[in-house]
């Protein structure tokens, strides 16, 4: 009898265990399920203002003359870039070249320039 009472009681300290483990599965299943819930309504509002912006752009494209006048405005704004980068290049070679000179020569950059001048009329 002693002996079948101390089964029954560990039946029952087993049971209680799974009864709190089930709790706690429970009870993170919810706050995970909650956790996507929220996620779930994040992408569908990301993706409602990820249509509205397409759908505006192609309007865009549309009232600007179609793709062909948005591919002349992406080219030429690439060739202005390149053109900006040209000119930052050649001031800065301009710049090295008048260094060099001017260690050389150590003449005044008025002198330097009235030379400049007088090299480009020779």
């Amino acid at each position: 009898m002693i002996r079948q009472d101390e089964g029954l009681e560990m039946l029952s300290q087993s049971a209680q265990r799974l009864g709190q483990m089930s709790t706690t599965i429970t009870e993170e299943l919810d706050y995970q399920n909650n956790m996507l819930d929220d996620m779930e309504e994040g992408l569908d509002t990301a993706t409602d203002n990820l249509d509205m912006v397409t759908r505006k752009t192609k309007e865009m494209i549309t009232k600007a003359g179609g793709k062909q006048n948005f591919l002349i405005i992406l080219v030429l704004t690439e060739v202005a870039i390149v053109l900006f980068l040209l000119i930052i290049y050649f001031m800065i070679i301009r710049k090295k070249h008048y260094n060099t000179y001017r260690q050389e020569t150590d003449f005044p950059l008025v002198c330097y320039l009235f030379h400049r001048k007088r090299e480009q009329f020779h």
